[in-house]
């Protein structure tokens, strides 16, 4: 397994704990309207949020880099970790109803790297030529000294 694999083996589980951390915030959220509770919890999740899609979105970023592949879900992956701190500066206000439709928003877009994350696969690239498999500059020179004679 190349590192291009690997990283896309960690864009997967990170996507995974991502769309459990925005199960979690709506579960506090829900208790948090319900029964004025919770909001530890979902200041936690949150916080979880932010760090799970930077994660991500590294993770993404370097995966593009390297495997020249998933550009767009690395940009989608950067403006959800953006988002999250618009959605948590709104989350403290009194815009409730711009916080629950960005709610809408940010679990779209995480569902959907989480989907891509899963729908994708990568070939893995031809390995390159050791230094063993490369003849060195004095077998080039004696094999051609041989043909001279």
């Amino acid at each position: 397994m190349d590192l291009s694999q690997k990283l896309l083996v960690a864009a997967r589980v990170t996507a995974l704990i991502n769309v459990a951390v925005v199960i979690l915030l709506f579960v506090s959220a829900g208790l948090l309207v319900e029964e004025s509770r919770a909001l530890g919890v979902h200041g936690f999740g949150a916080i979880a949020f932010h760090v799970t899609s930077g994660v991500l979105a590294l993770n993404l970023l370097v995966l593009a880099w390297r495997a020249k592949t998933g550009r767009v879900a690395a940009a989608v992956s950067v403006a959800l970790f953006a988002l999250t701190f618009l959605q948590a500066s709104l989350g403290s206000g009194l815009d409730i109803a711009q916080h629950i439709s960005g709610s809408v928003v940010l679990t779209l877009m995480a569902a959907g790297l989480a989907f891509w994350t899963f729908s994708t696969t990568l070939t893995p690239r031809p390995s390159t030529p050791t230094a063993r498999s490369t003849p060195t500059r004095g077998a080039r020179l004696s094999e051609k000294e041989d043909h001279d004679d």
